[in-house]
């Protein structure tokens, strides 16, 4: 019997009906593994996904100052309020501010939430001198201090609004805010400082126990030398000055409305040209090369030594913070609790 059978399964194989079958069954598994190959993962929701070598042109290899190499969304969930400032010690230590007094943490891998409250109150600024010292100024004169561990709450001394703060150590701070306000931390208390202004103080940069800049409304600029405030011209008058950033004594950079920048040389601040007309906010200074200043409409800028130029990226999202602690390594923060 197994002559006729090996016969029967050969004449099977050999029939018009089965080879189309077979034939048919081939080009389906061909076509399959064609769409599998071609298929991509659609990105996470609320993402923004880094380009791959199909989308756009790889950028050449870099040399030994190249920094940041791609700008990406690291949307800072689950919260969507408005990220006024952030402040990142280390790569592996961030803190950011905003509306509803948000506070939120950075760890090296996730962002979370350390405290959202209070309707209609919000943190305008923070900074942390390291890991264990971090201060977050806001409306109402309300600073909270970061140990390390917890948040607790420091006696400002005042009602008014604050933007702005910059700690060198755990004995010196700087706030600045509205009216002129300026305040001084020494490691137990918070006391007033005469500025000399009257319009609101934006931001403040020390770099030594004896030099500090703060910028604010209508172009003004203030020095502080270890005694006391004086006014320094800043090339402009005409526009506010939002942000300002020191990496040296001989090197700040100051940036506010309309794209105004500039920059002080150790001996006097001298207008630059932005390229853009859109207000910028925050700036971060991690090397005299290189400073990232962020605005409006997602607007980033890179100061390279030279020039200021445009940063390329898919957002268009309002941003008012930057940090940098490294030339390798920046956070930014904005609208939508970006």
């Amino acid at each position: 019997m197994q002559g006729p059978t090996r016969r029967t399964q050969d004449t099977m194989k050999t029939h018009p009906k089965y080879t189309t079958r077979v034939l048919i069954f081939s080009l389906l598994i061909a076509l399959f593994v064609t769409l599998l190959g071609t298929y991509t993962l659609p990105a996470h929701a609320g993402s923004v996904p880094r380009k791959t070598a199909a989308q756009a042109p790889q950028p050449a290899a870099p040399n030994t100052t190249d920094t940041v190499a791609e700008w990406f969304w690291e949307n800072p969930m689950p919260q969507a309020n408005i990220l006024y400032s952030v402040s990142c010690p280390t790569t592996t230590l961030c803190k950011a501010v905003g509306t509803h007094n948000t506070l939120l943490t950075w760890n090296g891998t996730s962002w979370s939430i350390e405290y959202v409250g209070d309707a209609g109150a919000q943190f305008n600024g923070v900074f942390c001198a390291s890991t264990t010292l971090c201060k977050a100024v806001g409306s109402g004169g309300s600073i909270l201090s970061w140990n390390g561990t917890v948040w607790s709450t420091d006696n400002s001394g005042t009602t008014t609004t604050l933007y702005g703060v910059h700690c060198l150590s755990s004995t010196l701070c700087k706030a600045v805010g509205n009216s002129g306000k300026v305040l001084s931390w020494n490691g137990t208390s918070w006391s007033s400082e005469t500025s000399n202004l009257t319009g609101t103080i934006y931001g403040v940069y020390c770099t030594s126990s004896t030099a500090c800049k703060a910028a604010g409304a209508s172009g003004k600029i203030i020095s502080w030398n270890g005694t006391s405030w004086s006014t320094e011209g800043s090339g402009t008058t005409t526009y506010d000055l939002k942000g300002i950033a020191c990496y040296s004594a001989t090197l700040c950079k100051a940036v506010g409305a309309f794209g105004t920048t500039v920059g002080w040389d150790g001996t006097t601040w001298s207008a630059e040209t932005s390229g853009i007309s859109q207000y910028l906010y925050g700036i971060s200074c991690p090397a005299d090369n290189r400073c990232w200043a962020a605005g409006n409409s997602g607007k980033i800028l890179l100061w390279n030594g030279a020039a200021w130029s445009t940063e390329s990226w898919s957002a268009t999202n309002n941003l008012y913070g930057v940090s940098c602690p490294a030339v390798t390594f920046c956070r930014i923060v904005g609208d939508k609790g970006m």
